[in-house]
Formats: C-alpha cells, structure tokens, sequence
C-alpha cells in the first residue's frame, strides 16, 4: 500500500442493483490504520467522530508546538547542517534500515526527523524518522511505520534534521530559542507538588534560560 491510501475517503452507499441510479450514502469514513495479515489487507475505518480528537488552537504546555522547518519554527531545513543524503546499505527489520553517507553528522542528529525517498519502491515518499543511532556499519534510522518490506538494498533517501519540541533543543541544536513555540517557564506537575528544598530556586527567576 506503500501510505498512499492513508486518510483516504470511504462512502458507504446503498444501491438498487436492478436500478444504480436509486441510491442513499449511508456513511463516510477515513482510512486509519492498514495491516497486512494473512494474505489480506484490513483497513480500519474511522468516522468523523474521530476530528473530534484533533487538536484545535493552540495548547499551553512546555513543548513547542511548531513543525521543525515550517513558517513558525523558520528553521531552513535546506542547510547542508540539518540535511544529509543517504543509501541503504541494509535492512535491519520491518522499521529500521542501515545508510551510509551520514558520516558527517553527529549521533541522532536526525531523530525525529524525516525521510524523502528519492529511489526504489518508495520513491517520492515521506516517512518520520524516529531514531537515528551510530553503529559499526553506518547510521540505523528508524521509522515509525513499515518501510522494510518496500526497501531494498542501494535505495536512496534525503533526510532532515528532527526536533524533540524541546527548548533545549531548539536552543543548543538549531541556535533558534528565539521562534521557540512552547511556554518552557510552566513549571511542570513535578516541580508543583515536590516540597521545597534549601537551595532550590523561589525568588521568581525563570525556569529555564
């Protein structure tokens, strides 16, 4: 299925058989979840009761909830320093593989990230990077979707930098805490309900600078 039917739309109708032209909609759903089992494909179905579990607006916590690279964040992913370019040298399993020519970059510098298919079975897809780890043979990536039945050996992929959403982060990783998204001076529910301490900081200075 290679995603490409993710969120598709599905009409459920009612139809006269001797008769097409007679006919009722019954039902509208969105493609969800799609796994291979047995031979056969299972779609699960979703009904517009599920955009009810969208968020809308925006939400006051630590994180930032901007997309590494977007209009908000005004990261330029197109950095040389935030982009490598990649071959597949191996496939671990059903959601990693192992690349060559990410050498130059440090260890998880593109977890969290994503993966720009540019050869193979994938060609032309997008998948999240979760992980980005160092090993004897490469750089392992790993994708939180099945890619490895659809990947083979000499596949070439672009990948981005990723972000954890965390001030930290946008600071140390990208020098770009001032378009930072979150609220990171919302003390969390540890810092609410943990008793104070001699030495802890409570004269009004910020949680993080």
């Amino acid at each position: 299925m290679l995603g490409r039917y993710d969120g598709a739309l599905v009409e459920t109708w009612r139809v006269n058989w001797a008769d097409v032209s007679q006919r009722v909609k019954l039902r509208q759903d969105t493609i969800g979840e799609i796994v291979r089992e047995e031979g056969v494909f299972r779609a699960e179905l979703r009904s517009a009761q599920q955009g009810l579990n969208a968020t809308h607006g925006r939400i006051y916590q630590g994180l930032c909830d901007a997309e590494v690279g977007d209009a908000r964040c005004r990261v330029n992913l197109g950095d040389p320093a935030f982009r490598g370019f990649a071959t597949v040298t191996a496939v671990d399993d059903a959601h990693r593989v192992v690349v060559a020519g990410l050498g130059g970059f440090g260890d998880s510098r593109f977890g969290f990230g994503a993966a720009v298919w540019t050869s193979g079975a994938r060609n032309g897809l997008r998948d999240g990077v979760l992980t980005h780890q160092r090993v004897a043979a490469g750089d392992t990536l790993g994708f939180g979707i099945v890619v490895g039945e659809w990947v083979a050996v000499g596949d070439t992929l672009t990948v981005t930098a990723g972000c954890d959403r965390r001030f930290a982060t946008c600071k140390d990783k990208f020098a770009n805490a001032h378009n930072f998204r979150g609220f990171p001076h919302i003390p969390g529910s540890d810092y609410v309900l943990r008793h104070p301490r001699n030495g802890d900081a409570l004269d009004g200075r910020a949680v993080v600078r």
